[in-house]
């Protein structure tokens, strides 16, 4: 039988924001999915999915690293969001100017890469 556990009740604010940060994250997209297939099976919604999709088939913007906007780059949920990760980049550079090691440390895995 699967009982599902809950997180005790000492656990700090900013954890559970920094948790609640992350699920959000994570289940952005499934959800955005959804509400746009759903909106696809309304024909009365139509007029709204045709244009859409064309802009989506159209749009270069990925090209120019898309369209950041500072009020979405300010808001708190990202300052949570990283102290939950907590990824830490170390570029270390040898005495060879042609090769450079990155270093990411995080909480759940190192990562070392090598480039030429």
């Amino acid at each position: 039988m699967l009982i599902a556990r809950f997180a005790p009740l000492k656990i700090p604010r900013h954890r559970r924001l920094q948790t609640a940060a992350v699920a959000l994250w994570a289940l952005l997209l499934p959800i955005c999915l959804f509400v746009f297939l759903m909106i696809c099976s309304f024909p009365r919604m139509w007029f709204l999915v045709v244009p859409y999709v064309t802009w989506v088939i159209f749009d270069k913007a990925h090209l120019r690293g898309g369209r950041p906007k500072q009020w979405a780059r300010r808001h708190p949920i990202w300052k949570y969001f990283a102290r939950k990760s907590s990824v830490h980049f170390v570029v270390v550079d040898i005495a060879d100017s042609q090769s450079i090691i990155l270093v990411v440390s995080s909480r759940s895995a190192k990562v070392s890469t090598h480039a030429t």
